[in-house]
């Protein structure tokens, strides 16, 4: 049972932090234009949801594309 509660939890940290990877590609096309491959994946292999956090911040800071990007790493 602990085993399965564990998972659950994996599962919705997991779903949360590729919610806030989607959005914040939305946010910085909308703002920037389409990402170059590299920020895209710069976005997605971002696992953490502080760095996720802290760039959509920025984002809504008006900072620079590269400000918001360098919050991602």
């Amino acid at each position: 049972e602990q085993g399965i509660e564990q998972g659950i939890e994996q599962g919705i940290e997991q779903g949360l932090i590729i919610g806030a990877q989607q959005l914040v590609i939305k946010l910085l096309e909308q703002r920037f234009g389409l990402l170059t491959e590299i920020d895209r994946n710069t976005v997605l292999n971002c696992n953490s949801r502080n760095k996720l956090e802290s760039a959509s911040i920025a984002f809504a800071e008006n900072k620079s594309r590269d400000e918001v990007m360098a919050e991602l790493v």
